[in-house]
């Protein structure tokens, strides 16, 4: 087991903390973990269920944007009538939910809670995007290039196989601070 800030050593199992289960694995680009779909679709589901909320109006407004939806085609979007989304946000492609959820932020009646909830999705260590201001902008950017990720993951994979657990670990651990931007954290003694 490795020693581990206060902070991080609650988030994981007895199991993982006991070295029985995997720690959580490096972000890849090209995904999106599952407790981030959880969260976005809280999100969404949450807003469009309140009162007076924006959220229904941009959702329509992203079918007609992205989705290339004719006007007279749009699903009005009122609580209950959400299944596409759970659909998308749960199961589709990652860079389709990335899409949505960047559509939702970039557009001006976007409420800053909602904008908070859904940049709050992304604290997530595992989510290998994050979302920086360009220019104004939201836009999300990889946290990381695919190189970057691909010499981490092989790493870990040659380090597994030589059953060496110690530094196994401790490269895991550096990527975790890595991808929480705790990057004095990230080098390992």
């Amino acid at each position: 087991m490795t020693i581990m800030d206060d902070d991080k050593r609650h988030k994981l199992t007895f199991s993982q903390r006991e070295g029985k289960a995997p720690l959580p694995e490096a972000m890849e680009l090209g995904t999106i973990p599952e407790i981030f779909r959880n969260k976005v679709w809280r999100c969404v589901d949450r807003y469009c269920a309140e009162k007076n909320s924006n959220l229904p109006g941009i959702i329509e407004s992203y079918q007609f944007d992205i989705l290339w939806t004719p006007h007279d085609k749009i699903t009005p979007i009122i609580a209950g009538n959400l299944p596409i989304y759970s659909h998308l946000i749960m199961e589709g492609e990652y860079h389709e939910v990335i899409t949505f959820v960047e559509y939702i932020l970039r557009h001006n009646k976007c409420p800053e809670d909602l904008s908070d909830s859904l940049l709050h999705a992304f604290d997530e260590p595992s989510v290998p995007y994050s979302v920086e201001t360009i220019e104004g902008v939201p836009t999300v950017v990889p946290r990381i290039s695919r190189e970057a990720g691909e010499a981490t993951r092989q790493a870990i994979e040659t380090l597994q196989e030589t059953n060496m657990d110690g530094a196994e670990a401790h490269l895991r651990q550096a990527a975790e601070h890595l991808n929480a931007r705790q990057y004095a954290d990230s080098i390992v003694d």
